[in-house]
């Protein structure tokens, strides 16, 4: 008697390209960023309930936009609830910002936002985006339209592509780190935003890149990692795991063993993606992360099929990262800079914060670090649940006199006055954001690190 033969699993390299479950369907028939358009000229003036239901709850997620759940509503329930049960007439806006970092021109506009359009709601996420609450889709143009003159967006922030690509928050500042992932960070985000390749993956797609020496972005965690190390010449670089994820089914990445030169990320980043696309599993979306496509393959054979199919060229034998150091994975607290400087990272609460406080924030910079032409301070946020970040000095030389005072807090730490030996902040509470400010061209620039909440770390 014949076996019975085994059904695919939508891998579309393996020529299951037939739709097998709602979501691929409706991407499909009508990608999901098309429904751009459909925003600006119809939704906008016809409102909510004018929405098509696929383009609610699928195709909006393209743009960085979900339904809120109706208040009233707890968590528990919502499973057994229809979804128009659920929804309440209101939008989650994700801005997608790529390493967490920001101006203080972008960080004004974003207050704005949150306190014209929001509620003066703003929270900082796990993967160092922003995101607004009580957003009306009748205004949605006119936020977009903001963004988009600093050059902002929430394209892509969600749905089934490459999210937001994780860093850590004082990259180049670090006296630890082992090398400065920012270029390869740009580049990486570059190929990976907007590509219509990577537009339709099998589910959502994490990426951290990053040579910090505290391992603060979890690569364990993460689809794909590029973790910084020293390669067999001496030379910095990456170590690149895969197939990491929590949520149902968490799962550890694994290393694959290769060494990845910094110019290489682009490149090596889309491979992994290219796999993700092609042999992802489609038919079930609760099996459709890169976790279980690894998890069966084993790192071996992901690995030949990268260099082979993708690459076309071999990728050298590398070393593993050392073990993350003990405790907090985080720069919470006082640290030496490369320059001999220090920084001070402080953990607000669970990332929750205001439109107000960002603008202070982004006045603090200018008040304090004033750019001439254009305002190049900058902010970082991070994961899980990072917070905001506000501006502290640091001693110049010598060790600090004192340590922060540990206060939880989702205000903004205060600045000392000039002259003042040490800095007052706000320390560790739920969630762990970092942000420094570098005065090395009148300049301030923000960063926020990962843990549940945010950090601010501030220099002069």
């Amino acid at each position: 008697m014949p076996r019975p033969q085994q059904r695919g699993q939508g891998q579309w390299a393996l020529g299951h390209y037939e739709p097998l479950n709602a979501a691929e369907r409706f991407k499909k028939d009508d990608p999901g960023l098309n429904v751009r358009d459909r925003i600006l000229n119809r939704y906008a003036q016809t409102g909510f309930d004018s929405i098509d239901p696929t383009d609610l709850r699928g195709r909006f997620r393209w743009w960085g936009l979900y339904t809120q759940r109706r208040p009233g509503i707890p968590g528990g329930k919502t499973g057994a609830l229809e979804d128009a049960d659920i929804e309440d007439a209101f939008f989650m806006m994700r801005v997608r910002i790529p390493g967490g970092l920001l101006t203080s021109d972008q960080l004004r506009t974003l207050a704005g936002i949150s306190k014209e359009y929001g509620r003066d709601v703003a929270d900082i996420t796990d993967r160092q985006n922003v995101q607004f609450h009580w957003i009306r889709i009748e205004d949605v143009p006119a936020i977009w339209e903001r963004l988009e003159e600093v050059g902002l967006s929430s394209l892509q922030a969600c749905g089934d592509v490459p999210r937001n690509i994780l860093g850590c928050p004082v990259a180049g500042i670090d006296a630890g780190e082992v090398l400065d992932a920012s270029a390869a960070l740009r580049a990486t985000e570059a190929v990976a935003a907007l590509n219509p390749e990577f537009v339709n993956l099998p589910r959502k797609y994490k990426t951290s890149i990053s040579g910090c020496g505290t391992q603060c972005t979890a690569h364990e965690v993460n689809d794909v990692s590029f973790v910084g190390v020293i390669g067999p010449d001496g030379t910095p670089g990456f170590d690149l795991w895969v197939g990491g994820g929590l949520s149902t089914s968490p799962m550890f990445a694994q290393r694959l063993g290769v060494f990845v030169r910094p110019e290489q990320v682009p490149d090596v980043s889309a491979g992994v993606t290219s796999i993700f696309r092609d042999y992802g599993y489609r038919r079930m979306r609760n099996r459709a992360r890169l976790k279980f496509l690894v998890a069966d393959w084993g790192a071996e054979r992901f690995r030949q099929v990268l260099e082979e199919e993708y690459l076309k060229a071999a990728l050298p034998d590398g070393p593993a990262p050392p073990p993350p150091p003990a405790g907090s994975r985080d720069h919470v607290g006082v640290h030496r800079q490369r320059d001999g400087r220090y920084y001070v990272g402080v953990a607000p609460h669970t990332g929750r914060t205001s439109g107000t406080q960002l603008a202070q924030v982004a006045d603090l910079a200018d008040r304090r670090w004033p750019a001439p032409a254009s305002n190049s301070a900058s902010w970082r946020s991070s994961r899980p649940s990072s917070a905001l970040a506000t501006c502290t000095p640091s001693w110049t030389s010598g060790s600090p006199t004192s340590t922060p005072r540990s206060r939880s807090t989702s205000t903004a730490a205060r600045t000392p006055a000039p002259g003042s030996s040490s800095p007052t902040s706000a320390s560790r509470a739920r969630s762990s954001t970092g942000r420094k400010a570098s005065r090395s061209t009148s300049a301030a620039r923000w960063v926020t690190t990962r843990r549940s909440g945010g950090r601010y770390a501030g220099s002069r």
